[in-house]
């Protein structure tokens, strides 16, 4: 999803209600040099908030993840 997803409570609290993902991962976000309103930061802030399994930031260019599948109750 895009940053705003996690970063402001009306795209958080939609994920959580209606979504319900195990996996997350959070993209879009700008170039450290080109963030002027903080978005990297609010991500960072917000991320362990988010009750899922695994979520993953792409703070780099070209960054790559790889998500392990959650284990089944």
């Amino acid at each position: 999803v895009d940053y705003p997803w996690v970063t402001l409570r009306k795209g958080r609290d939609y994920l959580q209600r209606v979504l319900r993902p195990r996996q997350i991962a959070v993209c879009h976000l700008p170039f450290a040099a080109d963030d002027l309103l903080g978005a990297r930061q609010a991500a960072l802030k917000a991320v362990p908030q988010l009750p899922f399994a695994q979520v993953r930031l792409f703070l780099e260019p070209f960054q790559q993840e790889t998500f392990t599948r959650p284990s089944q109750p």
